[in-house]
Order: C-alpha cells, then sequence, then structure tokens
C-alpha cells in the first residue's frame, strides 16, 4: 500500500490533482463510498483536480450522474483513467470528464442503464433490449407486409388492384404480428423507454461541464452500438471526445502498482483516495487495504486555489493545460 501512495502523491503532482479509484459496480453504495473519501481528513494533499481510475461493467444511470458531478463540482477538472474497461453507467461519466486517459486495452461501451427485473432477485436486464426489440419487429412486419402484398400482386397478374393487395396484406400482417404486439407489457415499455430518456438527459449535463464531447456523440452511444457488449476502443473513442490521451509513464505506473484492482471489477466496491492518505500497513491485501475510509470534513476539496478564467468554459475556473499532463496526446483539441 505504501508504494500505491508515494506512486499516487507523484501522480498528483504531475496533474495538481486528487487521485480516487473506483473498482466496483455504478450504484448508491459507491457513491457513498466515493462521498465518505471526499469528506476525508485522512488527507493533507488536496488539489484543484481529479483524477478518476475507474473500472466498472456498468450500473443505475442515478448513481452514474450523481458520482460524475461530485466530482465537477468539487474540483476545476475531471481527468479519467480507464485501464481496462468502463461500460454502460460508467460511460455516462466518461462523458462529464474534461479528458479520457486510455491505454490499447481501454475500452467503454454504449450508454446504455441496466434496468432491474420484474420478479427476478438480483437480476438486470440491458435498457437496449426493447430498442432492439422494436426495431427488430418493425423490420419483420414490414417484410411480411411486403412479401404479402407483392406475392398477391404477381400471382394475381395484376387483376387484382394494388389497393386490395395491400388491405389484404394489411389485415394477414395485422393479426400475425398483433400476437406478437400483445405479448408486451406498455408499462414496463414506458419505464425502459423513459429510463434510457432520463441517461441520455444526464449525458447532455455531464458533457455541457466536461467540454470533451463531440457533437452527435451522445445520441452516438445511444443507439449508434447494437448491444451492451459492444467494444468502443481508444480509436473509436477519437471519434466521440475531443481530447483522448495515454497515460503518462507516472500514471500508467500506478495502474501497474493497483493490479487487478483496475482490470477486473471488484465484486465488492473498491473506492479510496490514494494520494495524501496516511494508510495503516498490516497482513489484509491491497484490495481491502485501499477500499474504504469514514470521516467527515468539507466537500470542497478541489477549489481551494489557482483560480482563473476560462471563457471557454464560463466559469472562472481554466482547465490544465493539454500537455501539461506529460502524456502522449493521441487525438488533437479539433472537430
Amino acid at each position: 500500500m505504501h508504494d500505491i501512495t508515494v506512486c499516487a502523491n507523484h501522480v498528483a503532482e504531475e496533474l495538481d490533482a486528487n487521485i480516487f479509484v473506483y473498482s466496483g459496480t455504478i450504484d448508491d453504495i459507491g457513491y457513498g463510498l466515493l462521498v465518505s473519501e471526499m469528506i476525508s481528513e485522512n488527507s493533507s494533499d488536496i488539489r484543484p483536480n481529479a483524477v478518476l481510475i475507474l473500472t466498472t461493467n456498468g450500473g443505475i444511470a442515478d448513481s452514474a450522474y450523481k458520482i460524475a458531478r461530485l466530482l465537477q463540482k468539487s474540483h476545476e477538472n475531471l481527468f479519467l483513467f480507464i485501464p481496462s474497461f468502463c461500460k454502460s453507467a460508467g460511460t455516462l461519466i466518461a462523458l462529464g470528464a474534461s479528458e479520457l486517459y486510455l491505454t490499447e486495452l481501454s475500452e467503454l461501451g454504449p450508454l446504455d442503464v441496466q434496468l432491474f427485473q420484474q420478479d427476478e432477485l438480483f437480476k438486470s436486464r440491458s435498457g437496449l433490449v426493447v430498442r432492439t426489440a422494436f426495431e427488430g419487429l418493425a423490420e419483420e412486419a414490414f417484410k411480411l407486409y411486403e412479401h404479402i402484398m407483392i406475392g398477391i400482386k404477381t400471382k394475381s397478374g395484376s387483376i387484382v388492384s394494388f389497393e386490395t393487395a395491400s388491405r389484404i396484406a394489411s389485415n394477414i400482417t395485422t393479426d400475425m404480428m398483433g400476437k406478437v404486439y400483445s405479448q408486451i407489457n406498455p408499462e414496463i415499455l414506458g419505464s425502459d423507454l423513459r429510463n434510457l430518456h432520463i441517461a441520455t438527459e444526464y449525458g447532455h449535463r455531464l458533457a455541457n461541464r466536461g467540454m470533451n464531447v463531440r457533437e452527435g456523440a451522445i445520441q452516438a452511444l445511444i443507439s449508434g452500438y447494437p448491444s451492451h457488449e459492444f467494444v468502443i476502443d481508444d480509436a473509436e473513442c477519437e471519434k466521440l471526445f475531443h481530447r483522448v490521451r495515454r497515460p503518462s509513464p507516472t500514471l500508467d505506473g500506478l495502474m501497474m502498482r493497483l493490479g487487478e484492482i483496475v482490470y477486473y471489477e471488484q465484486q465488492t466496491h473498491v473506492v479510496r483516495r490514494l494520494n495524501g492518505v496516511t494508510a495503516p500497513k498490516g497482513e489484509d491485501d491491497e484490495a481491502r487495504e485501499i477500499q474504504h475510509a469514514d470521516d467527515g470534513s468539507s466537500l470542497d476539496v478541489g477549489r481551494k486555489e489557482k483560480r482563473r478564467s476560462n471563457p471557454a468554459r464560463g466559469s472562472e475556473t481554466e482547465p490544465r493545460d493539454p500537455q501539461g499532463s506529460n502524456g502522449q496526446e493521441i487525438q488533437d483539441d479539433s472537430g
């Protein structure tokens, strides 16, 4: 743990940032742990920016929004480092970041929310299933109608008019597909579509603060990818975000020291501020050592100093020089 703290302090100096690690499901438990870390008095190193090292398969959109907004409000800039994967609700957090730090193994996922299944304890389903199902049903219904209508016209030798053929095809299609559509619960459907709409609105609000999302990117993340598991790698991220960079050797070294904590989503949340803390030494493994601390003080941990004018963000702060991180930039800030 001592090596992690030392390395995290070097990263903090490099980016003038508080360093946080979050590995686990995005939910209110994780949000609460992050709040505990941010108000902890167990730190003498308070900085204006934040680095969030995030590994998650996704979770709840409301919790993702609260996590991102908490870091945005308490810091001038939010730098998001994704060592391995950051899916679904994790992508929502990414929309609020000022910069993304990605490796060749990093991957995001579509902006998809996990919805709890009715009558199924601890089970969830992808919000993309609803849209994909309706798109598939609509496509199949049209194909069926078209096949029947053209068949009637062709086999009748044009004796049957287009209007009559169309009416017959429509009735047959309605009768056949109506049995399928009758299986759909409109209450569940409306709830699912509403939740996806909520995630979209959250995305726009976070992106307006982070100023790192390209035009059309949120809609692409909602409807441009076919499944929850779809891999959005570093090259694809360049099409969605303005500032996508490689981690510096110092940040990369911190990732190596954290190891499996950031390579795989932890079943038990690992949420911890890494820089400027006094970590007790013990016999527990690193995953448990950096998991949780309980103290309380002010949430305004990153706005104590270094405020400057930044017309681009419409606030009284200025993002750091893009090259000031000592990291290698993948994409220039264009488009």
